[in-house]
């Protein structure tokens, strides 16, 4: 699935869903570095774990968005 038809179907989940209390977003960890993302670049996996699950758990609050970064900030579609 491209990223693009991901995003569509997230916002189309999110609309089906968000009557029965269901909340659908789509997270995006970032550039870090990976084998794929390189030594370059600027996020660190461990971090970008952290923060997710500290979304994931509660304990940081994700902006009133469908697709959000590790941090719980609002990305552009």
């Amino acid at each position: 699935m491209s990223k693009n038809a991901l995003n569509y179907f997230t916002a189309q989940l999110r609309n089906g869903l968000a009557s029965q209390g269901f909340m659908v977003l789509a997270l995006h960890p970032g550039w870090i570095q990976t084998d794929m993302g390189g030594s370059q670049a600027p996020g660190n996996p461990m971090d970008t774990a952290r923060g997710i699950m500290d979304l994931l758990e509660g304990k940081m609050e994700a902006q009133e968005a469908w697709m959000i970064d590790h941090k719980g900030d609002p990305m552009p579609f």
